[in-house]
C-alpha cells in the first residue's frame, strides 16, 4: 500500500477545492447569461444587469470564452436600449478577447451587431464593410448557424439598399437571403427568422411599388407566426399596417396599427421609439376617417409618450449606470474577500512547504489587487464619460420626433422649431450662398431630415417632378455635383 505524505494530501485538497469553486462560478455565469438572453427582447435593463454580473465573474476567473459571450449580450442589451456607442465599446472588448480567434461563429455574431450599430448611427459604409467581413467569415461554412447568420446579413444589406431606393440591388440580396435559408434543415428552421426574411422581402417590394408581391410576402411572413400565442408578432402586424397605409386602405391600416399596440401591451413590450412613430400616424388616420375625438386622443398620447420617453430614458440610463457602478463595487469587495481567504490558505501551505511560497503569493496578490483597483477606476471614468455623451445626445433627440411630425403635417412652425434644434443650419447654408430663399431653406430642412423626394412632394402638396427640379437648382446654388448624395453632403457640411 502506498502512503502519501500529509502535506501532499493537504495540497491536493486545496487545489481540488479551488477547481470546484471555479466550476461553480462558471455555472453561475451560464445561468446569468441565460437569464439575460431570456430578458433581451422585452426588458433591456434587466438583461443588461444579468449580463454585466456574468462578465464581472468571468473577468475574475479569467474565463475568456464566457467574457466574450457576456460582452456580446451586453452589447445586444445596449443596442436594444438605443445606446449604440456604448454597445460598440463592448463589441470591441469581445473582439479583442483571445477566445474570439478560436470561435468563428462568435466573431461573426460580434461583427454582425457591430454592423447593426453602425447602421443605426447612419454610418452605412462602415456597416456594409462589417457585413462583408461577416460574409467572408461564414460563407464557406456548412453548419446551420452559419446559414442563419448569412441569411440575416444578406437581408440586412437588402433592407439597407431598399431604404436608399436602390430596389434592384435590394431584391438581389433579399433573394440571396431566402435562397440561403433553404439550406437550413427543416427541424432547425426558426419560424420567426423565416418570417422576418419574408417581411423584409415584402417591404422591399412595397418600396418598389409592387403591391401585389408586397402583400404576398408580408402576409406569408405573418402566417408563419400568427398562431404563436407565446411570443409577440407586433413586427409582422406592423408590416401589414404599413402596407395598408401605403396603399391608402386607411381603415385596414388603422385596424392593424391598433392590433400592434394591443400586442405590445399583451407582451409588455416597451418600445417608446416605435410608439412615438406610430401615434401621429394613427392620429392622421383618424383625421382621414373624420374621427376628431380619437385623432385628438392619439395626438395627446404622442405628446405624453414623447415627454415620458425623455424622462424614462434618462432615468433608465441612470439606473443602468448605478447598477453597473454598484456591481463593480460589490465585485471589488468580493475580490478582496476571496483574496483574504486565499491568503489564509496560502499561510497553511507555507507552513507545510516553505515560507518562500507565502511571500511570493503575497507579492502577486498585492499586484493583482492594484490592477483590479485601477480597472475599477478606469471603468468608472469611462461610464461617466459615456453618460455625459448620452445626456448631450438626449438634448437633440427629445424634439426630433416632434419635428418629423411637423414636417409630415407641413406645419408653418416646422422651420422655426427645426432651427431651435439645429441653430447653425441656416447660418452655414447662407455662408455658402446668401441668396437662398426661405422656401429653399425649408426644402433643405426636409432633405436634412432624410425625407425622400416623393415624401416631400406628398407632405408639401407638390408634384415629385417639382421637388426634383427644385433640388436640382439647389445643387447648383450650393455647388453640389450630381455624383454626390444630397443628404450625405448636408450631413457632412452642416453638422
Amino acid at each position: 500500500m502506498i502512503y502519501l505524505p500529509k502535506q501532499v494530501i493537504l495540497i491536493f485538497m486545496l487545489v481540488s477545492g479551488l477547481l470546484l469553486s471555479q466550476n461553480n462560478e462558471k455555472e453561475k455565469i451560464d445561468i446569468l447569461l441565460k437569464s439575460s438572453t431570456d430578458n433581451l427582447e422585452y426588458n433591456g435593463i434587466k438583461s443588461l444587469e444579468y449580463s454585466k454580473k456574468a462578465s464581472l465573474i468571468a473577468e475574475e476567473i479569467e474565463d475568456s470564452e464566457r467574457k466574450t459571450k457576456s460582452y456580446l449580450i451586453i452589447a445586444k442589451s445596449l443596442y436594444n436600449l438605443d445606446m449604440y456607442k456604448e454597445s460598440l465599446t463592448y463589441i470591441e472588448k469581445g473582439l479583442n478577447e483571445k477566445y474570439t480567434n478560436n470561435d468563428v461563429l462568435l466573431e461573426a455574431s460580434l461583427k454582425e451587431f457591430k454592423a447593426y450599430n453602425y447602421f443605426s448611427l447612419y454610418l452605412d459604409d462602415q456597416a456594409l464593410e462589417e457585413y462583408k467581413s461577416v460574409i467572408n467569415l461564414v460563407s464557406k461554412r456548412t453548419d446551420t448557424e452559419s446559414y442563419k447568420i448569412l441569411s440575416r446579413i444578406y437581408a440586412s444589406i437588402g433592407l439597407m439598399y431598399a431604404l436608399k431606393n436602390t430596389n434592384k440591388t435590394a431584391n438581389y440580396y433579399i433573394n440571396k437571403a431566402l435562397k440561403n435559408y433553404q439550406k437550413v434543415p427543416v427541424n432547425k428552421v426558426e419560424k420567426f427568422d423565416l418570417s422576418g426574411l419574408y417581411i423584409v422581402k415584402g417591404r422591399i417590394c412595397l418600396t418598389d411599388k409592387k403591391t401585389d408581391s408586397a402583400f404576398y410576402y408580408i402576409e406569408k411572413g405573418y402566417d408563419f407566426v400568427k398562431d404563436d400565442k407565446k411570443h409577440s408578432n407586433y413586427r409582422q402586424l406592423s408590416a401589414l399596417a404599413d402596407f395598408y397605409y401605403t396603399t391608402k386602405q386607411y381603415s385596414k391600416a388603422l385596424d392593424y396599427y391598433l392590433k400592434v399596440i394591443d400586442d405590445m401591451e399583451k407582451f409588455n413590450i416597451k418600445n417608446a421609439n416605435y410608439l412615438i412613430e406610430i401615434y401621429p400616424t394613427i392620429a392622421e388616420l383618424y383625421k382621414k376617417l373624420d374621427d376628431s375625438e380619437n385623432q385628438k386622443l392619439f395626438l395627446d398620447k404622442y405628446r405624453k409618450e414623447s415627454e415620458q420617453f425623455q424622462k424614462k430614458n434618462t432615468e433608465s440610463v441612470q439606473v443602468v449606470i448605478n447598477s453597473i457602478l454598484n456591481q463593480k463595487n460589490k465585485d471589488v469587495l468580493f475580490i478582496n474577500k476571496r483574496s483574504n481567504v486565499l491568503i489564509s490558505l496560502s499561510v497553511i501551505i507555507a507552513v507545510i512547504i516553505s515560507v518562500l511560497f507565502y511571500i511570493i503569493y503575497k507579492k502577486l496578490n498585492r499586484k493583482r489587487k492594484k490592477t483590479m483597483g485601477e480597472l475599477a477606476v478606469k471603468d468608472a471614468m469611462i461610464i461617466e464619460k459615456d453618460e455625459h455623451e448620452k445626456q448631450l445626445k438626449l438634448k437633440v433627440n427629445e424634439t426630433f420626433s416632434e419635428i418629423i411630425a411637423l414636417a409630415k403635417e407641413n406645419h408653418p412652425n416646422l422651420y422655426t422649431r427645426f432651427l431651435e434644434v439645429y441653430p447653425d443650419f441656416q447660418k452655414k447654408l447662407l455662408s455658402i450662398n446668401n441668396n437662398l430663399q426661405t422656401s429653399e431653406l425649408v426644402l433643405l430642412c426636409y432633405v436634412y431630415l432624410n425625407f425622400e423626394t416623393k415624401e416631400i412632394a406628398e407632405y408639401t402638396f407638390k408634384s415629385p417632378k417639382t421637388i426634383q427640379n427644385r433640388k436640382h437648382l439647389l445643387r447648383k446654388k450650393l455647388g453640389i455635383s450630381s455624383s454626390e448624395d444630397f443628404y450625405i453632403w448636408l450631413k457632412t457640411n452642416i453638422n
